[in-house]
């Protein structure tokens, strides 16, 4: 029995969300507490409310964002998804355009919490074009998720970030 590159693919991202969990705690603990940032990701819009127009747009959670550079970050966190379902995420963040007020770029990586048509813990690869607004150390983030079809919506989400202390004012500024 022969296997394609995209099952193979999908075979190897595949993991149990409990294992995930563990490895988001792990990083956690291992990583430096004095630099980094805080996201606290609050909302979601859909555009299409038909079908099961039921969405949850109150998306209540947290992200953590480890700076590599002031481009390029990890990112690993848990939410409130749009189906009322724990997500936890974990992946990267890289933010290639723009200057002290505003950045752009790209988030992806591997989500549990969305059903494909076996099992909500499965773990799923994501990857979704972010902006973000920044004053001082304060941010606005927000997220782009296209339609997939079935039972979903395209959506706009928004979180609210916050630069740790220990950062120094470089750090805002993309380069």
């Amino acid at each position: 029995m022969s296997m394609t590159i995209n099952q193979t693919i999908v075979r190897i991202i595949k993991m149990n969300a409990k294992n995930l969990v563990v490895v988001l705690i792990f990083t956690l603990i291992i990583s430096p507490c004095s630099a980094d940032e805080l996201e606290l990701h609050v909302t979601s819009y859909h555009f299409d409310e038909s079908d099961d127009g039921d969405f949850n747009e109150s998306n209540y959670g947290a992200g953590y964002n480890y700076e590599f550079n002031s481009k390029t970050y990890a990112v690993i966190g848990a939410f409130n998804n749009t189906y009322d379902k724990l997500a936890v995420y974990a992946g990267a963040k890289w933010l290639p355009i723009g200057n002290r007020f505003f950045k752009a770029g790209v988030v992806g990586g591997v989500v549990t919490g969305y059903e494909d048509d076996t099992d909500a813990n499965e773990v799923q690869p994501i990857l979704l074009p972010e902006v973000q607004f920044h004053y001082k150390q304060f941010y606005l983030v927000s997220r782009f998720a296209p339609d997939l079809g079935g039972n979903s919506s395209a959506a706009i989400t928004f979180s609210l970030g916050f630069i740790l202390p220990g950062k120094s004012q470089d750090s805002f500024a993309a380069k």
